[in-house]
C-alpha cells in the first residue's frame, strides 16, 4: 500500500511554500497591515487545550455535530477565502468539490471567482454564503435572488469588518497586487468596493426582508453589537 503523500499539516505548508509563486504564497500565508492581528489569532489558539474526560470508553467515537443547524459529520469547516483561483485553476469550484467529498461545509468568499450556482453544482457538502455589499443594494439583491433559487446554501453572511480594502504591508513591499491576479478567474468582481463604507444597521434590516435565507454576521468584535445582532 503506498503511503499517504501528507500526514500532518506542516508537511501541506512546506510543499505549498516550494511549489507556489513567492507573491502567491505571500498572499495565502499572509494578512492585513502588519499582521498583528493574524499573530493575535496564533497565540490565542495555541492558548486553548484540551480538557479531558478520562476512564471513558472512546472505542467508538462520534464525531457527529452541527454547526448553525447543519448538520456535520465531523467538526471542521471550510472558512471564506477569496482568491482561490491564484493556488488552483479552478479555485472556488475545486474547493467545493473537495468540501463535498469531505463531507464538511463550505463558506463561500463573497470574492469568489466563479459564479454561485458553478460553485452549488460542484460540490455535494453544504455551503453558506459571504457576502461583501460590493455594489448598491439592486446589485445586491440580483446576487442574492441567485444565491437562494441555487437551493445549495443554507444562510448568507454579511462582511461588516472590511469598509475599506484591507492595505496588505507584505504585499505593498513585494510590488504586488493580489486583486489584479486574480483577475484571471471567470466571475466579475463587485461593481463598487467602496459601497462597504456606508453600512448601517438598516442594511442588515433590508438583507432579511431580501432573501429567503438566515442572515448573519462576520465581523462582529463588541458585546454591544454582538447583542444587537442577536
Amino acid at each position: 500500500m503506498t503511503p499517504p503523500r501528507f500526514v500532518t499539516l506542516p508537511e501541506m505548508r512546506r510543499a505549498a511554500h516550494a511549489r507556489l509563486p513567492r507573491d502567491v504564497w505571500n498572499f495565502g500565508a499572509g494578512g492585513a497591515e502588519t499582521e498583528t492581528t493574524r499573530r493575535r489569532n496564533r497565540r490565542s489558539l495555541d492558548r486553548l487545550a484540551i480538557a479531558q474526560n478520562i476512564l471513558v470508553d472512546v472505542r467508538q467515537i462520534d464525531l457527529r455535530t452541527s454547526l448553525l443547524g447543519v448538520p456535520l459529520s465531523w467538526p471542521v469547516a471550510v472558512a471564506p477565502m477569496g482568491g482561490l483561483v491564484l493556488f488552483h485553476p479552478e479555485g472556488d469550484v475545486e474547493m467545493a468539490r473537495g468540501c463535498g467529498l469531505a463531507d464538511t461545509l463550505q463558506f463561500l468568499s463573497g470574492a469568489t471567482g466563479w459564479s454561485v450556482e458553478d460553485v452549488a453544482k460542484a460540490g455535494t457538502g453544504p455551503k453558506m454564503f459571504q457576502l461583501y455589499h460590493h455594489g448598491d443594494r439592486g446589485w445586491v439583491g440580483d446576487l442574492l435572488a441567485r444565491v437562494d433559487a441555487c437551493g445549495g446554501y443554507h444562510s448568507v453572511c454579511l462582511t461588516v469588518d472590511v469598509q475599506v480594502i484591507g492595505r496588505r504591508e507584505r504585499d505593498i513591499v513585494n510590488r504586488y497586487d493580489p486583486r489584479e491576479a486574480m483577475k484571471i478567474a471567470p466571475n466579475p468582481r463587485g461593481p463598487d468596493s467602496t459601497y462597504q463604507a456606508r453600512l448601517t444597521w438598516d442594511d442588515v434590516a433590508w438583507l432579511q426582508k431580501t432573501t429567503k435565507l438566515p442572515v448573519g454576521i462576520k465581523g462582529i468584535m463588541t458585546v454591544r453589537d454582538a447583542r444587537r445582532a442577536v
